[in-house]
């Protein structure tokens, strides 16, 4: 986590003293998280169950962006 976030946000489930280390996603696609570091991961929580048919599924991209026209909605909660 960079200094910013670790003073202003608490992020869902972390520790407040001594939280661990946030990793940066640069990109996602399947079933895999792309990080800023060069690293590739399987996210095997499925993003909490939001991502339950991979990252950049075209159908869905396809649909997103045809709804973001309209109103977009972000959720960040525990």
């Amino acid at each position: 986590m960079d200094i910013f976030d670790q003073q202003h946000i608490w992020h869902p489930y972390a520790k407040v003293p001594n939280p661990i280390v946030a990793h940066k996603v640069q990109s996602a696609d399947g079933v895999c998280l792309n990080l800023d570091n060069g690293k590739r991961v399987i996210d095997g929580m499925s993003s909490w169950w939001s991502a339950i048919h991979g990252y950049n599924h075209p159908v869905l991209n396809k649909a997103i962006t045809k709804q973001l026209a309209k109103m977009s909605h972000v959720m960040f909660g525990a």
